[in-house]
């Protein structure tokens, strides 16, 4: 089982209930590392075609901070978001470095020609490397 210090940095989940760019703004202005890949998309707004940036994964924000951090957030300043859970252990979900890292390396690609395929590949399969090491 894990057991978190208070001052260890971690990549903590939380849903903000369509509230991203306001919960980001404020974490920067905060100092406070955070993520949310957007994307451009076209819509038709008052019959005006506009493109508006969204995000990828609606209504989550990953924040890189400690568990006393997280705590503040809510209790202190009053963020309106609540932590995914880890459904085994109950505490707030935590994403390892190495996989944080990795996903924004993917949304660092061009968001909208990116697709996530359930196809199952096997020794010999043949994929394209886009971007970072291959070793």
């Amino acid at each position: 089982m894990l057991k978190l210090s208070d001052n260890e940095l971690h990549w903590y989940v939380a849903n903000t209930c369509r509230q991203e760019k306001k919960i980001k703004q404020r974490l920067d202005s905060m100092g406070i590392e955070n993520f949310i890949p957007f994307q451009q998309i076209a819509r038709k707004i008052h019959g005006v075609d506009k493109l508006i940036e969204v995000p990828v994964i609606p209504n989550l924000v990953f924040i890189h901070t400690t568990l006393k951090t997280c705590m503040s957030l809510i209790q202190e300043y009053a963020f309106d978001m609540r932590y995914l859970r880890d459904r085994e252990t109950g505490n707030f979900l935590i994403v390892p470095d190495k996989q944080m890292e990795d996903f924004k390396q993917i949304m660092d690609l061009n968001p909208d020609n990116i697709s996530f395929d359930n196809e199952v590949l096997t020794v010999g399969s043949k994929v394209r490397v886009m971007k970072g090491n291959v070793s």
